[in-house]
This record gives structure tokens, sequence and C-alpha cells, in this order.
């Protein structure tokens, strides 16, 4: 939402996926309606992604869902264990990564 002309490459590289698992989940987007694939200047290898205007109000509408539950779940918080909670979560998803790299 934040990265609208985004490289289909780079976004299967944040998302962590194959680039050819990205081309179908963004197919699908597609057909729904929620993203056009553009190629820019002629370069039939790089297809530049940007939201429709109804994808970008599901995105906020997933955005606001992220935000209500992360508010719900962390309502007891403090926030010196917010920040630990998010060091143990990174910490977590940098040990997962690894094995996924390793294999």
């Amino acid at each position: 939402m934040y990265h609208d002309g985004v490289v289909q490459k780079e976004i299967a590289s944040a998302c962590h996926i194959e680039p050819a698992t990205m081309t179908s989940v963004l197919y699908g987007m597609e057909k729904k309606g929620y993203i056009l694939r553009k190629n820019l200047n002629g370069n039939r290898r790089s297809i530049y992604i940007y939201l429709t205007d109804e994808g970008r109000s599901l995105a906020k509408q997933v955005e606001s869902t992220f935000r209500t539950m992360e508010e719900k779940t962390l309502k007891d918080f403090c926030k010196e264990e917010k920040e630990m909670l998010t060091a143990f979560l990174m910490r977590i998803s940098k040990n997962i990564q690894g094995e996924v790299s390793d294999e």
C-alpha cells in the first residue's frame, strides 16, 4: 500500500517467497481487481505493481483490522514489555529465516 509501483521481484523478496509463487499470488489479486501490473519503458523483465482503488480500500481495511487486533492483544502491556516482545519476535523470525535459507 505504501510502495505503489514497486517491482514484483522486490515484493517477493520482502515476503520471503519465490518470485514464481509471487506471480501466482499477484495473478489472483489482479483477477479480483486489487492490483494492476505494468511494464515500464519497454522492459518486459521488470513488472511494476500498482494498487487499484479497490485494492487500496481493502488494504486500509486490513490495516485497520490489524491495528485493532494489536491494540486488543497488547492492551495490558507496558512500553518496555511491548519492546521486549518485538525483540523476541524479531529474533524468532531471524531464526526461522536462517533455517529456511540453510535447507
